[in-house]
């Protein structure tokens, strides 16, 4: 499961969910070891984000671009992206720290590229850590090259599919 609970969760969101996320992304990443033998990458979407039409059209000039020898690619992330961290003109390599004065870089995915023969690496990326939140913790990595896209060139990739339901108030129809 990791390394124990992150102290620095319990702030900020309850344990038993930051858990449940944990094994998710991992329960995930197991099944596509075992279950993906026929393709080099795989398209990994949060569960209510859809794709538009023209995606593919959208990403290839930073596909063509994507450094090589990548493990994940964060096609589609939330947060601040530091200049430092730039590689090229659409793809940055995260570097900690993962906050600084209150501006969060890099926090939150909603669709990741992942290299299928990264996979085994990636996993063990996250086992040797604390469980904590799942998505800084796949922001960088020594042992496993992560990238993230530019925010310019995540326009109208992904558009969330699914809506929350209204709350449900007694008596109402």
């Amino acid at each position: 499961l990791g390394k124990g609970l992150d102290p620095r969760c319990s702030a900020s969101r309850t344990s038993d969910s930051i858990v449940a996320k944990w094994l998710t992304h991992v329960r995930v990443l197991e099944y596509l070891q075992a279950n993906v033998t026929d393709s080099e990458f795989v398209l990994v979407l949060e569960q209510e984000a859809g794709l538009e039409p023209d995606w593919r059209e959208l990403l290839l000039p930073s596909w063509r671009i994507a450094p090589r020898g990548w493990a994940m690619l964060r096609l589609v992330h939330s947060g601040a992206q530091r200049h430092l961290d730039l590689v090229n003109t659409a793809w940055y390599r995260p570097t900690e720290p993962d906050a600084d004065r209150g501006r969060a870089y890099y926090p939150g995915t909603t669709a990741a590229m992942v290299r299928v023969s990264a996979i085994p690496d990636l996993l063990r990326h996250i086992r040797k850590q604390q469980v904590g939140m799942i998505d800084t913790k796949l922001t960088w990595a020594a042992d496993c090259p992560i990238f993230a896209l530019a925010k310019r060139h995540q326009r109208g990739v992904v558009r969330r599919q699914f809506q929350k339901p209204p709350p449900f108030v007694p008596g109402s129809k």
